[in-house]
């Protein structure tokens, strides 16, 4: 080779290597740089979102002994930066290399402004818990319900358990956090939860608030002293608390230039939350689908007596575990959820309940819906194009962000109140108003409802476990249960009442929605009552005369009854003046037949006759009187289908109103036989007609001479029955 072509050679060597050396320098030049954003404002450094320009990736540093990437009078040189910084080479192994990523992923999904795994609340500086926060933060997650059944379980903790001493709730706080505190260092629930994570749940904190404090300090207080800080936060405070987090996770990882250890964000019990809930939280790394979501439960309302309100079984939104969903809902009037201080929101990881001030009718569609789900799609990290050192000797700060997007997801479910009504009637056969009570008891056989349900007032039964109610009810009474839920069964007893046999309708079946199940009892009575009295038309002296009566029995199929009958003694009424009432007795039957004296106002009343029975009275016959039976001259008898009275009135032969068709006083004149007129004469049931005329003078003008003629007709009639009805008073024999 000749000299020339070895220079050219050595040329084109030195070339060679000095591309070679300025490679990396001229790939960093060419690729895509830009300028980190920052807001003079709020602090916070950004690049706009490479998949979505309206939106930014908020940017934090990841070497805290390095530059911010912004100017500053004593920095004023900042480079651009493009993307790449750490890979698997900086690590030990790949899996550490993976843990650190996923956890770097987890703070800035968990931190500000995102609140992924919701670990705080942004609130206005000086803010202090209210009670009503805290109950909210009482509401214990399911999983942590399930992990400790004993404990917590279904119980529902407030702040009153402290105000009121209830020292059965007090007494499971203790117990709860002496389960939690047996598993540190190392162990786990049952889901899997380790002591620091349960710590770190606002729902522990609180308890532990609860647990600790006396009379000194409320948990309120104690909350806000050691935890307040680290939940209700500034915007500031969030922002602050996430930076310290990145630093905090890259020193434990040994990343160049970072030296925030434990110690150094002690104070910051957010920082410290956001880096023990990285190492084990779950990201949503799709955009959420409200195909996913879903409310289940028991969504019918029941009535509750002790509120006289409507309330649902327990609800459930369900989602996958990694949508941590916060739902509002869009509830009827009316219907609020139970038992909550934050209004109609509700989270996936929390059991709630619907509570109606009126009963629902129909079916309602009820929607919810989650505005703020955080899901990741990809973590980005960005280097200084150019190896610019400042004139203190220090170079400028990775940063690290991510593309972290907000989704909505919404469902709806259908509640309803499926009740129904069950009335309970009675009414008595065979008896003028009846006033007994006949006692009931409805059971519900697959219910365990207590309290007063419309009419009734139902318990749960200690033997049986079913829900009873008892009552009486009259004849034509009825009582109506209300609100009963649908697909109870029932069944209804009557007591067993000696005097009567019973019947029902529909005594045991279904509650169905929306109808009323009526259940008609019939009572009939197994015997009745024969009352027999006596009355003289005109007693005079022989008040304390005895009449006998004859009382004659034979059942329902004509053969003669024997037996023997209680009777009670009793005085008629609007007679009973001067008269006492007879000895409360019994009459013996043989034959079919017995017999009793009675006298004037005197009445007995024979017990419990079959029924069905035949029976006659007849008085044996009285001289001087004779007897009329109801208003009739034939013996009284009848069939026994209900109590049976028979008046006997006697009048005396001698009584002048007998043939005026008086011998029963209260009966119209002329009344007893329909053939006879107003005067007792018979006529075909014809009424006589009086007919008078008004006269100025006492005798009557006829206008004639005959009227002389006829006033002696009349005086000489008058004489002449004058001295017949001497004739006959002397013929009368006089009484002794």
């Amino acid at each position: 080779m000749t000299k020339a072509g070895k220079s050219l050679w050595r040329l084109f060597c030195v070339a060679l290597i000095v591309l070679a050396l300025a490679a990396p320098c001229f790939a960093a030049d060419t690729a895509t740089s830009q300028k980190i954003n920052y807001d003079e404002d709020t602090t916070i450094h950004w690049l706009p979102n490479p998949n979505d320009s309206s939106e930014r990736i908020i940017l934090y540093c990841m070497n805290n002994k390095l530059h911010w990437p912004h100017t500053t009078p004593s920095v004023p040189d900042v480079p651009e930066y493009v993307e790449g910084y750490l890979t698997e080479k900086d690590f030990d192994s790949a899996e550490e290399y993976r843990e650190c990523i996923q956890q770097l992923e987890a703070i800035l999904y968990a931190g500000y402004p995102y609140n992924g795994l919701h670990l705080y609340e942004i609130v206005s500086k000086g803010h202090q818990i209210t009670e009503a926060e805290f109950n909210e933060l009482l509401k214990a997650p399911d999983v942590i319900r399930s992990d400790f059944p004993d404990s917590i379980g279904g119980v529902q903790f407030t702040y009153a358990d402290y105000k009121e001493n209830n020292r059965e709730n007090l007494a499971r706080v203790k117990q709860f956090m002496q389960e939690v505190g047996a598993l540190y260092p190392n162990g786990t629930t049952a889901s899997g939860l380790t002591y620091n994570q349960l710590m770190a749940t606002p729902f522990v904190k609180a308890m532990y608030s609860i647990s600790v404090s006396d009379i000194s300090q409320t948990p309120l207080q104690v909350y806000s002293a050691w935890y307040a800080e680290g939940y209700f936060v500034t915007e500031e405070q969030a922002y602050e608390a996430t930076k310290l987090a990145v630093w905090n996770l890259l020193y434990k990882y040994n990343v160049a230039d970072n030296n925030l250890s434990d110690d150094k964000i002690s104070d910051n019990q957010l920082a410290k939350t956001l880096v023990t809930e990285s190492s084990s939280a779950r990201l949503l790394q799709e955009k959420p689908s409200s195909d996913k979501v879903s409310v289940t439960g028991d969504a019918v309302f029941s009535y509750n007596p002790q509120d006289g309100k409507w309330h649902t079984g327990t609800l459930t939104v369900n989602e996958p575990a990694t949508y941590r969903g916060t739902y509002t809902l869009d509830l009827p009037d009316g219907v609020t959820v139970e038992n909550s201080s934050s209004g109609n929101t509700v989270t996936a990881d929390t059991s709630f309940s619907l509570v109606s001030d009126k009963e629902i009718t129909g079916t309602k569609e009820i929607s919810l819906k989650s505005d703020g789900l955080v899901w990741i799609d990809e973590l980005y990290q960005y280097s200084p194009a150019q190896d610019v050192i400042a004139s203190d000797g220090k170079r400028f700060q990775h940063m690290v962000g991510a593309d972290i997007r907000r989704a909505s997801v919404s469902t709806d479910f259908t509640v309803k109140t499926e009740e129904g009504s069950l009335s309970v009637s009675k009414k008595v056969e065979g008896e003028d108003n009846p006033n007994g009570e006949f006692r009931f008891t409805v059971e519900l056989l697959n219910q365990k409802i207590s309290g007063e349900y419309g009419d009734l007032t139902f318990k749960v039964d200690d033997n049986s476990g079913n829900s009873t109610a008892s009552f009486a009810l009259k004849s034509g009474e009825s009582k109506t249960a209300l609100h009963l839920p649908a697909g109870t069964k029932y069944k209804v007893t009557e007591a067993e009442n000696e005097k009567y046999t019973s019947s029902a309708k529909n005594a045991e079946g279904t509650i169905t929605a929306g109808q009323k199940s009526e259940v008609e009892f019939t009572n009939t009575r197994k015997d009745h009552d024969l009352t027999v009295s006596k009355v003289l038309s005109e007693p005079g002296d022989q008040k304390d005369r005895e009449f006998t009566f004859v009382i004659t029995l034979k059942n329902s199929d004509g053969a003669p009854v024997t037996g023997t009958f209680n009777y009670e003694g009793e005085t008629v009424s609007g007679q009973d003046e001067g008269v006492t009432a007879p000895k409360n007795g019994s009459l013996e039957f043989r034959d079919g037949s017995a017999e009793i004296t009675l006298s004037h106002g005197q009445a007995i009343r024979l017990k419990d006759l079959p029924t069905g029975s035949l029976y006659t009275v007849e008085e044996k016959e009285s001289e001087g009187y004779t007897p009329s039976y109801n208003g009739s001259k034939e013996a009284a008898s009848g069939t026994l289908s209900k109590d049976a009275e028979v008046g006997v009135v006697n009048s005396a032969e001698n009584d002048p109103d007998k043939e005026e068709g008086k011998d029963d006083p209260g009966k119209a004149e002329g009344k007893d036989d329909p053939g006879k007129n107003e005067s007792g004469s018979e006529n075909g049931g014809k009424t006589a007609k009086k007919t008078s005329q008004k006269s100025e003078s006492s005798n009557p003008d006829t206008g004639d001479a005959s009227g002389l003629a006829l006033w002696i007709v009349v005086l000489a009639g008058a004489g002449a029955g004058a001295a017949v009805l001497i004739r006959r008073k002397l013929s009368c024999p006089t009484d002794m």
